[in-house]
């Protein structure tokens, strides 16, 4: 329903959000060139290790 009637907030516009579209892709460039671990960008960036899999995955973060 929120969602239909443009009420859901996507990316850094959530008050939730901990990263930011930049961060995103600066987490998926970091991964892709290898040589860092999912934990470690964890740990860069102050989420958990499942957002950092969801991003890569493009489970989370599909807007950009």
């Amino acid at each position: 329903d929120m969602v239909l009637k443009g009420r859901s907030m996507k990316g850094s516009l959530s008050a939730q959000s901990k990263l930011t579209e930049q961060d995103v892709l600066q987490i998926r460039e970091k991964y892709a060139q290898g040589g860092v671990t999912q934990k470690e960008l964890a740990e860069e960036f102050g989420v958990n290790q499942r957002n950092i899999s969801a991003i890569i995955l493009r489970k989370n973060w599909t807007h950009i």
